[in-house]
């Protein structure tokens, strides 16, 4: 247990069947009110983020916040994937530390 109520580390295959057995089995159904992807894109590694966005979708309703963390590096993929975000209907800011 992580002493948090009502917060979960969910690991799971990115796939869209997957996905929706997630939200039945945690969320009662429901899209979670958070998401937080740590280190999920950087081309060089994971190819294109493509996927992750597919499940970003998947799991998200229109309350959902999600926090994408990650440390730029050269060539990482984030432009393009920010760019396809916002054209999937997502808001998006940046914040730099």
């Amino acid at each position: 247990s992580n002493g948090l109520e009502g917060v979960h580390g969910v690991e799971f295959d990115w796939n869209d069947e997957a996905a929706r057995r997630l939200c039945e089995e945690w969320f009662d159904g429901r899209f979670p009110a958070l998401i937080l992807a740590c280190d999920c894109i950087f081309a060089p590694l994971f190819g294109d983020a493509n996927l992750l966005l597919q499940m970003l979708c998947a799991l998200s309703g229109p309350k959902t916040s999600i926090l994408i963390s990650l440390e730029r590096r050269p060539d990482d993929g984030v432009a393009p994937f920010f760019a396809d975000a916002e054209a999937a209907g997502f808001e998006s800011s940046v914040q730099l530390q």
